[in-house]
């Protein structure tokens, strides 16, 4: 990925990974990190775009917008992200993508073989 940095302050306070995710993966493929200390965030997200144009659409659509009642700020920054090996959310799929596969696998699962089977022919 390249050095495509944004940064989003005003989160609030309780705010999931999963939420943030959600939020700005549309705009492309993104890295997320979310400092925390003391199992609390610090107040900011950062996102790491691959593609210049994407943090850019990112940037216009979501600065000053409310996100979960905090109006939120977002803006290009020289930060870095931790090595990736670190990140707790593989920002490169939705969130949601790891339910729908185990739904997947779980619906994919045969039956049972040599199960007796009982008619009810009726008395």
């Amino acid at each position: 990925m390249g050095d495509t940095v944004i940064q989003i302050t005003n989160l609030p306070e309780k705010m999931k990974d999963e939420f943030v995710q959600a939020a700005f993966l549309p705009f492309g493929d993104c890295i997320i990190e979310i400092p925390r200390e003391k199992f609390k965030h610090k107040g900011y997200a950062l996102v790491q775009y691959e593609d210049e144009d994407d943090a850019d659409h990112a940037v216009f659509n979501m600065n000053n917008s409310e996100f979960f009642g905090n109006i939120i700020r977002v803006t290009r920054t020289k930060k870095k992200l931790r090595p990736q090996g670190n990140s707790k959310v593989d920002s490169s799929k939705p969130f949601w993508k790891d339910e729908e596969e185990k739904e997947m696998n779980y619906e994919e699962k045969e039956e049972p073989k040599n199960v007796l089977e009982f008619k009810d022919e009726g008395v």
